[in-house]
């Protein structure tokens, strides 16, 4: 019989048949596998709204992502928003009027024909909305968390940025972000007639001492961040032989969200495909590199 593994980046509480349990951050809850019954998740510390169910027969949501590997079904829980409806700040980009509606934990961007919600699992309580050429964004301020959510009137596209610190300028914002691989990257992007591009990116690596055992957690998060020339260093020497840096950048692609099983087995969403990647490490360097494609 097939297991079903649930992993959960934050706490929550698992109701399935008639069992209840309760899982922490970065935790993991294995069952067996029942036919014609949904699984329930309820965050703890999140908005009610944020409260759902999980369906294997109808695959990933924007709550959770799903995928099969041998004898299992992997199921990731996943911190993030989604898309759902809203409150006023109005904007004119040449013959181009838009909207901002914010409420307790969504925001509605809106033109004359299209219409965009973001839905989040908190309260939005302190924000900053404006407009660059045709880019309207609002700016969220939580504790040590920003996200900017900008939103592109002309063709209803969104995108979501998140770091440590925002920072809005005239016509371009910066991006602080730290990790336990780097002790600040920034990110700077610029907003003109052309849209919105990113300007420049620069690292600088943590004066820690990394732990050996975390080899291919630090090579995806540089991957994560596109830091193509550090994740190099961290792949031996043979496998330099049969993948060049720009392959290495290729292959992985945009990875938005990551999640590792294991030291050496990690989900991520790449390119808005689910991925399992598996990591074979020898002498601290990744020496192959293992997908479920």
């Amino acid at each position: 019989m097939e297991n079903i593994v649930i992993y959960t980046p934050y706490e929550c509480v698992i109701k399935y048949k008639d069992k209840e349990e309760y899982l922490n951050d970065e935790q993991h809850l294995i069952i067996d596998k029942f036919n014609d019954e949904f699984i329930y998740v309820y965050p703890i510390g999140k908005s009610s709204n944020y409260s759902f169910k999980i369906n294997l027969d109808k695959g990933s949501t924007n709550f959770y992502s799903i995928i099969k590997k041998d004898d299992k079904i992997l199921i990731f829980l996943l911190d993030g928003i989604l898309a759902e409806n809203i409150d006023n700040f109005n904007y004119k980009y040449k013959d181009t009027e838009s909207s901002i509606q914010v409420s307790s934990n969504s925001i509605l961007f809106v033109t004359e024909k299209k219409r965009k919600l973001i839905t989040f699992p908190y309260k939005i309580q302190k924000f900053t909305c404006g407009s660059l050429y045709y880019i309207d964004y609002v700016l969220i301020q939580k504790d040590d968390n920003e996200q900017l959510i900008a939103y592109n009137v002309l063709n209803n596209k969104s995108k979501i940025f998140k770091g440590k610190k925002i920072k809005i300028l005239k016509n371009e914002f910066t991006i602080l972000k730290n990790s336990d691989l780097y002790e600040e990257v920034i990110e700077e992007y610029k907003i003109d007639e052309e849209g919105l591009k990113i300007k420049n990116k620069s690292f600088s690596l943590t004066n820690r001492k990394l732990s050996e055992n975390l080899t291919a957690f630090y090579f995806m998060n540089a991957i994560q961040n596109n830091d193509y020339t550090n994740a190099y260093t961290s792949i031996s020497e043979d496998l330099k032989k049969n993948i060049s840096e720009i392959e290495l950048k290729n292959y992985f692609g945009d990875i938005s969200y990551f999640y590792f099983i294991d030291q050496k087995t990690c989900f991520a969403i790449s390119n808005n495909n689910n991925k399992i990647y598996e990591f074979i490490i020898k002498d601290n360097k990744i020496n192959e590199i293992l997908d479920n494609d």
